[in-house]
């Protein structure tokens, strides 16, 4: 049964649903699915670095300002970004204990749960240490380039 077949008057009648509230249904799903895919294609649009008004990627200066970093501050965001990094190391291992308590225990909240703060520890991990290592180098590259290695 597709989305659109379970907000239809005939399957609102069925359910016990007034057709009403199935049409608001229907209709504020439909616009929020609309909102979500406005704003993926909105954020592919910006994301061209070649674009009018891009930083030039060669001029850390300007990396740095289209991040909101000044040079006077980037020692501290290094520091900061190295905390962040701790904490979410310590989140990460706490989820892999987690996965060990729930594949001992057959709990699937456990798992499930623990699943989902190892992935977003370890995602959050990666993508700040890309950035220690951009602000540290005083270089930019790019995410895609570092993750495969191409960087020297």
């Amino acid at each position: 049964m597709k989305i659109n077949d379970f907000f239809t008057p005939k399957h609102a009648l069925k359910t016990g649903l007034n057709p009403h509230e199935a049409a608001a249904g229907r209709q504020l799903i439909g616009g929020q699915i609309g909102r979500i895919r406005r704003h993926f294609k909105d954020l592919h649009k910006s994301r061209d670095p070649n674009a009018p008004g891009a930083p030039d990627m060669q001029d850390f200066g300007q990396v740095l300002d289209h991040w909101g970093i000044t040079r006077a501050q980037l020692p501290t965001v290094i520091k900061a970004i190295r905390v962040e990094i701790g904490i979410y190391a310590l989140l990460w291992i706490g989820a892999m204990v987690g996965l060990w308590r729930g594949a001992q225990t057959l709990s699937w909240f456990t798992l499930t749960s623990s699943t989902m703060v190892f992935i977003m520890a370890s995602s959050v991990v990666v993508c700040r240490y890309w950035r220690l290592q951009v602000l540290k180098c005083e270089r930019f590259f790019f995410f895609k380039d570092w993750i495969l290695g191409r960087v020297d």
